[in-house]
């Protein structure tokens, strides 16, 4: 059974313009392994990179059991902080191998 696709409209915070890169996602409802869960879960790199600044020190290890396309990778790689990023599809876990060789 297919799940349904919903178009859904992000709108950037109205004061800080904290998610202004945030625009039209199609989301698709629901996973084969969790109904009401959407795979469609990006968020802006600010955020890991502010947490991990903030919480970690170089050299320490960044665990993101849900990875994704890498955004929380990308922002240890950045910062100098060892990561560990882990999904269960394989299409997401080349992605975010592509992301973070592109980096220097």
């Amino acid at each position: 059974m297919e799940p349904e696709t919903t178009e859904i409209m992000v709108e950037p915070a109205p004061r800080d313009g904290l998610w202004p890169e945030w625009q039209l996602h199609s989301k698709s409802w629901g996973h084969s392994f969790h109904p009401m869960c959407s795979y469609m879960a990006m968020f802006p790199p600010r955020i890991p990179h502010y947490f991990i600044q903030k919480f970690t020190r170089r050299g320490d290890v960044v665990l993101d059991p849900f990875n994704g396309a890498g955004t929380t990778c990308v922002a240890a790689k950045k910062l100098n902080r060892n990561y560990l990023g882990i999904d269960i599809s394989q299409k997401y876990c080349e992605t975010a191998e592509r992301r973070l060789k592109e980096i220097l």
